[in-house]
């Protein structure tokens, strides 16, 4: 087999099989060891429980993930459930797999972009794209100018706060069924 360091990182050898969420489970477990449930757990927290893997994809990507070396348990926990860490081969894949910067942002925007534009209105899918470029100059730009960058995206998130604050009232029947 062919150490992943010996790749360029676009070339690394992930699963064609939820490699987007094998990457972040490996990252959870990276900063700690943890059970499937706590797994579940933690995906329902990050996205205030809007998406969370169900059981029936974490589990057997975990025993996946452990038979190719990637992650190991041990038991442990409450009711005999079983621990994972991440091992060093993991580690050393995580090292080299671009998880933030531009190329990153553009191979996943690309996916996003079919998404969006099949679920949202034209207006919503322009403010996607308009996100995701924000996104991509970000990540290439915050090396030479991460205090510009991060002082630019503070007062724009400000901003669009401010017009959040600021939206008119709504009014006919529905907005009476609120105030009720």
């Amino acid at each position: 087999m062919v150490e992943p360091s010996a790749l360029p990182p676009a070339r690394i050898p992930l699963s064609r099989e939820h490699p987007l969420l094998r990457v972040v489970v490996m990252k959870m477990l990276q900063e700690r060891p943890r059970t499937g449930y706590d797994l579940l757990k933690e995906f329902a927290r990050r996205t205030d429980e809007e998406w969370i893997p169900s059981k029936g994809t974490i589990y057997p990507l975990l025993a996946r993930m452990e038979g190719e070396g990637f992650v190991r348990s041990s038991p442990g926990g409450a009711r005999s459930r079983r621990v994972y860490r991440t091992t060093a081969k993991a580690n050393q894949l995580l090292a080299a797999t671009p998880l933030a910067g531009g190329n990153f942002i553009k191979r996943n925007q690309k996916v996003m972009r079919v998404f969006f534009s099949l679920l949202q209105s034209e207006e919503e899918r322009r403010i996607m794209e308009q996100a995701f470029r924000i996104a991509e100059l970000s990540y290439d730009l915050v090396g030479r100018h991460r205090r510009e960058v991060m002082q630019n995206l503070e007062a724009c998130i400000r901003t669009l706060e401010s017009l959040q604050v600021k939206r008119p009232e709504r009014s006919g029947p529905a907005a009476e069924e609120v105030k009720a």
